[in-house]
């Protein structure tokens, strides 16, 4: 049982989110996105691509995995549920196959983030989760056992799945989907330095002094 004006919340915000991502971040029917609203999860659909989505086409599942609404849920509600299980401040998953997020997953490399202050200030950290076939229990508990041991109990985090793809959960929806483009974007950064062989960092003595002045 769930209550149309939750579903009316739900699709508002998943709406939002792939508006503001676009295709480049869902190619095909790929990625996900999810909310929590009370004991119920309102997430997207398995195999509709997101410009084509509508309202009632978000499916409802309770924690127990079971569809109360709409259609078959994404193969990746283990994972959404796992984190909404773990981290109870946590209300909004996006799980996207951004490109420049997705050529580093497929490499031992990390995203530096201390090229410019915007990013660093705003990503801080990134778990890197080893590669386990997606959609399964397994993934979920490795990715929120990365999550405990790296970051410990938060309320927000970037997840990059390697051979995968990536993964923003937040408290909240516009800054999880804030969150989701600005690692693309320094991802982007990142690959075209790579291809330049040469780029500078910002000192750490700086690094430090930006997270007083920040927080």
């Amino acid at each position: 049982m769930f209550f149309q004006e939750d579903l009316d919340e739900a699709w508002k915000k998943i709406k939002f989110a792939i508006d503001e991502l676009g295709d480049r971040f869902f190619p095909s029917t790929s990625g996900n996105i999810s909310i929590r609203i009370g004991d119920l999860v309102y997430c997207t659909p398995t195999s509709v691509r997101k410009r084509n989505l509508v309202r009632d086409m978000i499916s409802v599942v309770n924690f127990e995995n079971e569809l109360l609404g709409g259609f078959k849920q994404t193969s990746e509600i283990n994972l959404h549920l796992e984190l909404y299980k773990n981290f109870e401040d946590v209300n909004f998953v996006v799980h996207t196959h951004p490109m420049y997020c997705v050529i580093f997953s497929c490499t031992n490399r990390k995203i530096k983030l201390d090229l410019l202050p915007e990013y660093y200030v705003k990503i801080r950290q990134i778990v890197y989760v080893k590669y386990v076939t997606p959609g399964t229990e397994i993934l979920a508990f490795e990715v929120v056992k990365n999550i405990k041991k790296i970051l410990g109990n938060v309320k927000e985090g970037v997840v990059i799945l390697r051979n995968h793809g990536l993964v923003v959960f937040s408290y909240d929806f516009k800054r999880c989907v804030d969150l989701t483009f600005c690692v693309e974007e320094i991802a982007k950064i990142n690959y075209f330095l790579l291809i330049l062989g040469n780029h500078k960092r910002i000192p750490r003595k700086m690094l430090s002094f930006l997270s007083k002045y920040f927080y």
